[in-house]
């Protein structure tokens, strides 16, 4: 499991409560929690790992799978340079805080290419972030629908434009600078620039199309599918182009690495919710490491060891967004 964060930078007070049971999965995860005057975090160090650096000005937390081509030096760097390099000097899926306390601004991003998926929402002069979207849902905030982004996800299987299906929640596109007066600033990342298509509908069409037709051939090859089944975009997306009568004939495999267990892995924790709900047959599978070398020897044998395709995909996000590639 990857390791995750929800924070809340601002002086109002909120009650979190709820929050923080949804993020613990109900206890089932054990919660850290750590404050730097008035930036508050919750986390859980998964596989990922978490990675804190700190000094008399900056506090710069990392959530996920991070690594740098250099030596990153905070002395002497106002918060948008160091923002930059940040970027520019790591490698890997990531999310990050730095938190200037000078001057008491934040900045929150994910890495690069925004793989690693932040969600923010704004309450009063508050912002609140988390890389899943349930703990930004509580008693006080809106929970209405954005009916827009819910016909998007319905037609496509993903979201679109940072939207989620909460109109008051959304999908981190771009960095945010935030103060502590509630001042919010997006920033562009480095050497980056965004794709645009002219006819954006009409591409998405063709591409539901294309996985349409992709998952119904699948299906009708193998008499059994063997099918992955987690809370990702990618499992979620297959069951919602399969009918109840390929549904019933697959069996479905979710996976789970040490030290993580049944108990304590989201990705078991979900399939089995949507496993009860759709009767579906499920089994949970331990996977254990290779120690041989990563070489064409070990791939050829991993390919012939295979005896059942896997219809699978990566990872693709949270529940209710995605990140298109």
């Amino acid at each position: 499991m990857k390791s995750l964060l929800f924070g809340v930078y601002g002086k109002g007070e909120i009650n979190l409560t709820c929050n923080i049971e949804n993020f613990s999965i109900n206890d089932k995860r054990k919660i850290n929690f750590l404050q730097v005057k008035y930036l508050k975090l919750y986390y859980y160090n998964g596989v990922t790992g978490i990675k804190i650096l700190e000094d008399e000005r900056y506090f710069l937390f990392f959530s996920g799978d991070i690594s740098f081509t250099s030596e990153l030096s905070l002395q002497g760097r106002e918060i948008e340079n160091l923002f930059k390099d940040i970027l520019l000097l790591s490698s890997g899926n990531f999310s990050f805080i730095i938190y200037d306390k000078l001057t008491d601004k934040i900045v929150i991003s994910n890495d690069l290419f925004g793989l690693y998926p932040l969600f923010y929402c704004r309450y009063n002069n508050s912002i609140l972030f988390s890389n899943e979207y349930q703990p930004l849902l509580f008693a006080n905030t809106k929970k209405d629908f954005n009916i827009k982004a819910i016909n998007h996800y319905f037609k496509y299987g993903f979201t679109l434009m940072g939207e989620t299906l909460f109109k008051s929640v959304y999908l981190l596109q771009r960095p945010i600078l935030f103060d502590i007066k509630g001042k919010i600033r997006f920033m562009n990342k480095p050497n980056f620039k965004t794709l645009n298509f002219p006819e954006y509908d009409n591409w998405l069409d063709e591409l539901n199309n294309s996985l349409n037709q992709a998952v119904d051939r699948f299906f009708q090859i193998h008499k059994t599918p063997l099918v992955t089944l987690t809370g990702g975009l990618d499992s979620r997306l297959v069951l919602a182009m399969t009918n109840a009568e390929d549904r019933q004939k697959s069996q479905y495999i979710t996976l789970f690495l040490p030290p993580l267990n049944e108990k304590n892995d989201k990705d078991v924790l979900i399939a089995k919710i949507i496993a009860k709900e759709l009767n579906l047959n499920l089994t949970i599978v331990e996977f254990k490491e290779k120690t041989e070398p990563l070489n064409i020897n070990f791939f050829n044998a991993m390919r012939l060891s295979i005896e059942t395709p896997i219809f699978t995909g990566q990872y693709g996000g949270e529940l209710f967004n995605a990140t298109l590639f």
